[in-house]
Order: C-alpha cells, then sequence, then structure tokens
C-alpha cells in the first residue's frame, strides 16, 4: 500500500480543493513527514485521513469536548458556536454544503481511489463512500458496508495511528512512566501482544483442562460457560443502554444551554428594540411638548385661570354683587357707619359719666351696641358670610372685569385645548419613563 496522493476540499482549516502530493518514495524513503506552525492544518489533515478510513470513531466524537461526547450528527455538522463541525468555516459562508477527502494509492500494480463525502443538508447530512481501482475491486452493486469492509482489509481502523502518527504524542509519551509508555505505545500501535499472548495462553490452558474432565463435567461447564457469554452479553447490552442514555442526557443538556442562551439573546435584543421604541416615542414628545410650551408661556395670558374656569368666575361675580348690592343703598351705608363709629363715639369721647364706667363694662355695651346696629341693616347676615372683604369701589371694578371672562367663551376654550394638550403629552411622556424603569428593574432582578 503506497500512496501518491490526498485531496482534502472544503474540510476543517483547508478551504477548497487542496491536494497533498505523496509521490517521490522509493525503499529508502517510506516515511512522509509533514511539518509547519501551530493552526496551520496538521491535525486538520490527520483527522481528515482519519474519517476517510475509519469515519467518525468514538476517540474523535470524545476528543472535541472533555468529560462530554459528541454524537456523529454533531461532530459532522456542529453545535453552534462549540463545535463548527467538519466543513470549513469560510466554504459554509459562502454557501457551500459539501466537503470530502480522497486518498489514491497503489496495491501492487493497481491503483486505488477512495473519496468519502458529506453533503449537508438543513438539519441532516448524507455520506457517501466511494470505491474505484481500476474495475477489479467494486462494480457498483456492492452495498456501503462491503466498501467499509474493504477499507477496514486494507487499513484496519485500529493500525491508522501507526500509518498516521501525530508528533504530538511524543510530549505525553516522554512525561509518562514505564507503565504508562507502554500503555501509550500499545494505544498507539493498537499490538498488545503481552496480553495476547496471555489470554492465548489461559484459552489453551483451559482447553486441556476442559478435555481432561469426565462427560458430565464437561457438559456443565459447558452450560456455565454459555451462561456466562450470555450474562457477559447482556451485561455488555446493558452498559451500552446506560452509555447511549448518558450521552441523550448530555446532548439534551446541550440543547437546553442553546436554549436558554438564545432565549437570553432574544430577551435582550427584544428589550433593547422596545427600549430604542419608547426612546423614539420619547424624543417625539419632546419635540411636540416643547414648542407647546413655548407657546403657553408666550401667548397664554396670565389669567388664563380664569378663562379655563368659568364655574370659578361664576362663583366670584356672586359673591362680588352680594358685597356692591349690601353696599348700594345710602341707608345701609349710614347704619354701616354708625356700626363703625357710634360705639367708639358714645363710651370713648368726652364727657364721661361719674363714676366712671368699668373698661370691662364699656367693652360689653360697645359691644352690644353694634349688634344692635348692624341687625337693623338688611341682607348683612349674608354678606358677612361671603368670601369678599374689600371696599366696595374695588368690588365694582373687579365684578366688570369678571363679568368680561364670563363672555370670553372662544378664548377660554383656545387656552383650555393648549393647557389640556400639554397636560396630555406631559402624562405620555411620564408613563414611557416609568415603563422604561420598571422593565430595567426586573431585568436587573433577572440578571
Amino acid at each position: 500500500m503506497v500512496f501518491d496522493e490526498i485531496i482534502i476540499e472544503n474540510m476543517f482549516s483547508y478551504y477548497g480543493k487542496q491536494v497533498i502530493d505523496l509521490r517521490g518514495h522509493g525503499p529508502q524513503k517510506n516515511i512522509t513527514i509533514i511539518f509547519g506552525r501551530n493552526g496551520y492544518g496538521k491535525t486538520s489533515f490527520l483527522n481528515c485521513v482519519k474519517l476517510l478510513f475509519g469515519g467518525v470513531s468514538e476517540e474523535m466524537r470524545s476528543s472535541v469536548m472533555r468529560g462530554s461526547k459528541l454524537n456523529k450528527k454533531e461532530y459532522i455538522m456542529g453545535i453552534t458556536d462549540v463545535w463548527m463541525g467538519i466543513i470549513n468555516r469560510q466554504a459554509l459562508k459562502n454557501g457551500e454544503r459539501i466537503c470530502s477527502v480522497q486518498a489514491s494509492w497503489r496495491e501492487g500494480e493497481k491503483n486505488v481511489d477512495v473519496k468519502r463525502e458529506w453533503t449537508l443538508d438543513g438539519e441532516s447530512f448524507q455520506e457517501k463512500l466511494i470505491v474505484k481501482g481500476d474495475g477489479v475491486f467494486f462494480d457498483g452493486t456492492e452495498s456501503n458496508d462491503e466498501r467499509e469492509a474493504f477499507l477496514d482489509r486494507i487499513l484496519p481502523r485500529a493500525f491508522l495511528p501507526f500509518f498516521f502518527f501525530d508528533g504530538e504524542q511524543i510530549q505525553v509519551l516522554a512525561e509518562s512512566n514505564r507503565s504508562q509508555i507502554m500503555q501509550q505505545i500499545e494505544r498507539l500501535l493498537n499490538i498488545k501482544h503481552i496480553d495476547t499472548l496471555t489470554e492465548y495462553i489461559g484459552k489453551a490452558i483451559n482447553s486441556w483442562k476442559k478435555n481432561a474432565m469426565d462427560e458430565k463435567a464437561r457438559v456443565d461447564l459447558t452450560t456455565l460457560e454459555n451462561d456466562k457469554k450470555k450474562y457477559e452479553a447482556e451485561e455488555k447490552e446493558i452498559i451500552q443502554k446506560l452509555n447511549d442514555l448518558a450521552q441523550d442526557i448530555d446532548i439534551l443538556n446541550r440543547r437546553a444551554k442553546d436554549k436558554e442562551r438564545w432565549m437570553e439573546s432574544t430577551r435582550v435584543f427584544n428589550n433593547q428594540k422596545e427600549e430604542q421604541i419608547w426612546q423614539r416615542e420619547s424624543d417625539i414628545i419632546k419635540d411636540e411638548l416643547d414648542p407647546l410650551r413655548d407657546k403657553i408661556s408666550e401667548e397664554l395670558p396670565v389669567d388664563s385661570f380664569l378663562l379655563t374656569n368659568k364655574n370659578l368666575v361664576i362663583k366670584a361675580i356672586s359673591e362680588l354683587k352680594k358685597v356692591v348690592s349690601v353696599a348700594g343703598d345710602e341707608k345701609i351705608a349710614l347704619l354701616n357707619d354708625l356700626s363703625a363709629e357710634l360705639p367708639g363715639e358714645l363710651f370713648d369721647s368726652p364727657p364721661s359719666p361719674e363714676p366712671p364706667i368699668e373698661e370691662l363694662q364699656k367693652a360689653f355695651y360697645k359691644g352690644k351696641l353694634q349688634k344692635l346696629v348692624e341687625g337693623k341693616i338688611p341682607y348683612f347676615a349674608e354678606a358677612k358670610k361671603g368670601l369678599f372683604r374689600i371696599e366696595t369701589n374695588r368690588a365694582a371694578e373687579l365684578l366688570k372685569q369678571f363679568e368680561f371672562y364670563e363672555q370670553s367663551d372662544i378664548l377660554a376654550s383656545q387656552s383650555s385645548n393648549e393647557l389640556k394638550q400639554a397636560s396630555a403629552k406631559k402624562r405620555r411622556l411620564k408613563d414611557i419613563l416609568i415603563r422604561a424603569l420598571v422593565r430595567r428593574h426586573n431585568l436587573s432582578r433577572i440578571s
């Protein structure tokens, strides 16, 4: 088996079709060394060859994530950003969905071409193995299992590390003790000669012992051996089921984490989108509110509260009329003067009575006299209960002004509408700010 070339297309770090020419070897040159800096595709080359001859192995599925094993589909297609799969990222970005690895070698005088190809299709993939060899190996009617068996005969999967050796394992061998070195060498070459020899010697001894037994003992031993094989097969099946369940659990856990990350990213995106919408609404309302405030401050008169509150104006007019009507009668005006001046003139101005009246008595008689005079003034009690305590002339002037506001319905309606618009926009702006604060508070609690 002498290799001529290996062709890799859109796999791992190899973008496009890459041909590795291995010709030029001879009896004295039967080893090809591939070297280069880290990240230049050495491990990618070895993985491609292993995939060509052995497909997706358990070792490859276990090498991606420590403590976890991918299934075949996850290894081929990838699992989000944790593992991107076997297809080259640039090829995937450009819309290409086919990747392959091909090897050509010579078996004596005959040429052999083997190609393994994967086609990614949405959530699944198709794998195809093609074997050609001068028309003497396969005619196209054979099954895929027959092709796989042919490859395994040419280069058994257990011998792949012997033909394609990863030099990075030298460090592991150098740092191991003798027992570990033996284990590494046996694993690397898949040659456990001592264990194999011990196993065959044990089988030979057991066969001799069995042949030396009588017929009944041999029958009993055979029955027990068959039972042992049966139980071992059941044990193996149970272990396989446990491994499959553990793998399924691991897959579900990864999917759950992916779902959580997706939900979190979606929640963050939606929150950002809502905040952008609220910000735009807030900016629009502020743009509308600022000119309205300026207009109100420039055009709205200082007495706008009278224009927009007709009930207040009507109440004020009613109270002012009380003051004006009470003070309009001359007789009433005279009685008001007497009520204000007579008690003082009578008790405080000379001549004073002899003997003099005590101060407490003066106060008593003053109050009584004032009440007697006030009792003769019409509507006095009603006027005294009013809201205003102002002079009659001032009350008459205010009454005229308030009567003007009572008749200014158009101006009042315009001012009222402007104030209502400003108030509504302020309430809307406040509502947006409150919703944004509540959403941020909920997000901070979640995080």
